[in-house]
């Protein structure tokens, strides 16, 4: 409808015979033309009730019922303006509308009000500063038509098409029937039927949610005749309440763990295990379930799998031997993924190597925080000890007896295989014993047997003295080995324990030696025979004018040859005078040449075997 010089009259050519009275409120308003006026005929500007006004004065316009008014129009005459306001009274209170602003001279101003209201007044304020004071040739207010028929329902929009449970979505209509008459009617879905809610309006506010729903609006025209229509649903989906029991985890064995599904006051509670206290203890591996239902009907659901913790075991032994000399290594066992803490120590190995008695305590953790203390002694243990010399000989023929028995020692284990204490050795060579005590301390010793050898030599040497000293001979072992201990039988009843006896004949004859030469294990003896002849010296059996030494005295060479026909030369020994062998040959020939240039000066021995089997001796000087 219009409002035309304080006339009003409905659109489209409906005329509704009210009178709009035009008045003055606050201050700085002067009003202008008739305060009446009540016809539908656009009349000059000079009759039409306008003025100015500051922001404490309002130009008002009143109609005797309350009209629907969609929008309002102003023919600006002659005067411009920065804003407007435009406000409309409820029934108790003015509330505002929309603002216009001013556009050039003779200019429409159209405003369409973003929503519809209804009221029996409407008044306009020039807010802010003015450039003239407002001339408006027309004010026109433009109402809704009286609805008739079905209205056409629109459409629902929702404000979040997800919303959490307990929350709520503001919904609106568009594209429907605004005509007067029609009423609004808003629904939810609850599953098995629909339900009233909210106000009359084209925008409401939706119940707290607690549930998946759909919305709509039931649209009814109330003029004769008329029907009713429904809006396009709107979904929402409404999401549950969060309830957390956390990640899935582990339990280790022999510790319990408290599930907290506690959510706001007064919530009621349903566990898998029957519970309904917000939280509960568990002991047992498993999977756990909670429903949790709030105040409202909101209601959440969680489940946590706990499975069993791995739990470390204990691989150490209650005691250790800890040996003398030696360490021990620790091993808390269990493998990769565990952790380690040794005391003392503060060592986060497997495995502790000390050499230290005492206690020891490691804290083993597996990866699955499931923790074990396990502990072990260390006892300082001796080493069992074995008297073994490093060394022994026997005699051949014997054995001996290695004895390593200790009451400490346990087992035995010796490189011949035995495992007793002792064992009888026969052959020579390296022995090796093994010792383990029954705290598993071990010791280890060798002993070498060695065979004692036969007492060898090589025969004997003789020298006889000359001139004055005739019948005393000199005796020496050859090259004797392994011997320590001598018997000689010089053939006159007479004998010698001297290693070289110097023995005096009374009477010239032939004497049968003999030198038996002993150690602790066996003897040997030697026999040979010597002819004593006082007059002409000293010889074996045989003729001494059968060979010749020259030259004699002699400084560089001698020779030695045979001057019995048929007669060779066996074998020749060169002794010094104390004895000694300094030249031994064996040849097969007639005559030999001896070097003695590297011979000190002094008398000298030879002593030759011929081929038939005498000994000569003669002496010679050797001079520098």
């Amino acid at each position: 409808m219009y409002i035309v010089s304080g006339g009003i009259f409905v659109a489209r050519g409906q005329n509704i015979a009210l009178t709009a009275t035009a008045t003055q409120s606050g201050g700085g308003v002067t009003i202008y033309g008739p305060a009446n006026y009540n016809d539908d005929v656009i009349a000059t500007y000079s009759n039409l009730p306008w003025g100015w006004v500051n922001t404490n004065g309002w130009i008002e316009y009143t109609w005797s019922s309350a009209q629907t008014m969609t929008g309002v129009k102003f023919y600006n005459s002659d005067r411009q303006f920065n804003s407007l306001t435009i406000e409309y009274y409820n029934g108790s209170a003015y509330v505002f509308v929309q603002t216009a602003t001013s556009g050039p001279l003779d200019q429409e101003i159209t405003v369409t009000f973003a929503t519809p209201v209804t009221g029996t007044r409407l008044r306009f304020n020039n807010i802010g500063s003015h450039i003239y004071n407002p001339n408006f040739r027309e004010i026109q207010v433009f109402g809704q038509t009286t609805c008739s028929g079905t209205p056409n329902g629109g459409f629902v929009q929702a404000s979040s098409g997800t919303v959490g449970c307990g929350g709520t979505v503001t919904l609106s209509l568009t594209g429907q029937s605004t005509m007067n008459g029609i009423t609004h009617q808003w629904q939810y879905n609850t599953g098995t039927g629909w339900v009233d809610f909210g106000a009359d309006t084209a925008t409401v506010t939706s119940p707290v949610l607690t549930a998946n729903t759909q919305f709509r609006c039931q649209l009814t025209c109330t003029s004769a005749g008329g029907g009713t229509a429904y809006s396009a649903v709107a979904p929402v989906t409404v999401t549950p309440i969060t309830v957390s029991l956390g990640n899935d985890t582990s339990l280790c064995p022999g510790v319990s763990r408290t599930l907290d599904a506690s959510n706001v006051a007064g919530s009621a509670y349903l566990w898998s295990t029957s519970a309904t206290l917000p939280a509960i203890n568990i002991s047992n591996p498993g999977t756990y379930t909670v429903r949790v239902t709030q105040p409202n009907g909101c209601i959440g659901r969680d489940t946590i799998v706990i499975r069993a913790g791995v739990q470390p075991q204990n691989f150490l032994q209650p005691q250790y031997a800890l040996c003398e000399d030696s360490s021990v290594t620790l091993d808390a066992g269990n493998g990769s993924g565990f952790r380690f803490l040794w005391t003392p120590g503060n060592t986060t190995a497997q495995t502790l190597n000390t050499t230290v008695a005492g206690n020891y305590n490691v804290l083993i953790t597996s990866a699955d925080n499931c923790e074990l203390n396990a502990s072990t002694s260390l006892t300082e243990r001796p080493k069992p000890p074995i008297t073994l010399p490093a060394a022994q000989s026997i005699c051949s023929v014997d054995s001996v007896l290695m004895d390593v028995a200790h009451p400490i020692g346990q087992s035995y284990r010796w490189n011949t295989g035995a495992v007793t204490p002792a064992i009888w050795a026969r052959d020579s060579g390296l022995y090796k014993v093994t010792v383990t005590s029954a705290y598993g301390c071990v010791n280890r010793a060798e002993s070498y047997l060695a065979y004692e050898p036969d007492p060898l030599t090589d025969g004997f040497s003789f020298v006889p003295f000359f001139y004055e000293e005739l019948g005393k001979v000199t005796f020496t072992p050859i090259n004797p080995q392994y011997v320590t201990a001598y018997l000689w039988e010089f053939g006159d009843g007479h004998s010698s324990e001297l290693q070289m006896p110097t023995h005096h004949y009374q009477s010239s004859g032939v004497y049968q030696v003999k030198l038996t030469v002993y150690n602790p294990c066996t003897e040997s003896s030697y026999t040979q025979h010597v002819q004593i002849n006082l007059p002409a010296g000293i010889a074996a059996t045989g003729a001494a004018a059968d060979i010749q030494i020259y030259p004699v005295p002699a400084s560089d060479r001698i020779t030695v040859k045979s001057v019995q026909p048929g007669v060779r030369l066996e074998h020749i020994h060169l002794y010094n005078a104390v004895g000694a062998l300094v030249y031994e040959a064996g040849i097969a020939s007639n005559a030999h040449e001896i070097a003695v240039e590297h011979l000190p000066a002094g008398m000298y021995h030879v002593r030759v075997q011929t081929s038939d089997r005498q000994w000569i001796v003669k002496k010679i000087e050797i001079v520098r």
